[in-house]
């Protein structure tokens, strides 16, 4: 798998702990998500099993200090999701 520049394949040893909590918290202080995402209809479909299997492929990380990248900017040291961007998805 070719990974952008400054970014390694993820696997469980580099990823950052990112939680339910972590995610619904950005979620909700976010406006570019509605209420249904609010909600968690999204975050209930991909929890499936097959989409998880199917999207850890496609992940690659990159540590900067306490932030780490990982299609999203995660504060380590407070365990908080400062951006997330989705790319090619549908």
């Amino acid at each position: 798998m070719k990974v952008s520049e400054g970014f390694l394949v993820a696997d469980s040893r580099n990823l950052p702990k990112a939680d339910y909590i972590m995610l619904l918290q950005y979620m909700h202080e976010n406006e570019c998500y509605n209420i249904a995402e609010t909600r968690s209809a999204k975050a209930l479909l991909a929890s499936r099993e097959a989409y998880v299997d199917t999207a850890v492929g496609y992940v690659e990380v990159k540590r900067e200090g306490n932030l780490c990248t990982v299609t999203a900017v995660i504060d380590e040291s407070v365990e908080k999701i400062i951006t997330v961007e989705c790319n090619d998805t549908v």
